[in-house]
């Protein structure tokens, strides 16, 4: 087998099959997901999922908001309560809209007690909360995914 030197010590060369063996193992280990739930508008309600996020090592739930789109990542989460934010700009204000979301097997629940959005002023600074119990975070895919 043919050797490269790499600061005065050698180490095989990786041929091609061996190369590909591994370009192989690295594509299978890619974890694919399921789609567990696709709404291209959006839904600022529960979401029933078509499969138990039980069955998932960890779940992606892509959450957007006016102009803006976040993705986040929960591990285990069956029976888990999260709270997520939505940062935006809106004219001369900075907005932060809030929501609290229980998962619990096929089914992603609104705690509509613990949603809101704050508004601070660009030029003014002024700070206005809102917790008018409307959920501003609109839920549009969830993902599934287990590990190899």
């Amino acid at each position: 087998m043919e050797r490269i030197e790499f600061n005065n010590d050698t180490y095989p060369a990786i041929s091609k099959e061996t190369l590909e063996a591994m370009q192989d193992n690295i594509e299978n280990a890619i974890e694919t997901g399921k789609i567990l739930y696709d709404n291209s508008l959006g839904s600022t309600s529960d979401v029933t999922l078509n499969e138990s996020v039980a069955n998932f090592d960890y779940i992606c739930i892509v959450i957007v908001g006016t102009d803006t789109e976040k993705t986040i990542r929960i591990d285990d989460a069956d029976n888990k309560s999260i709270y997520e934010t939505l940062e935006y700009a809106s004219g001369e204000n900075h907005v932060i809209a809030f929501s609290r979301f229980v998962i619990n097997k096929n089914k992603i629940e609104v705690v509509t007690a613990n949603c809101g959005y704050y508004t601070i002023g660009y030029l003014n600074s002024k700070v206005t909360i809102n917790l008018d119990r409307k959920n501003y975070i609109y839920i549009k895919k969830v993902i599934g995914y287990r590990r190899g």
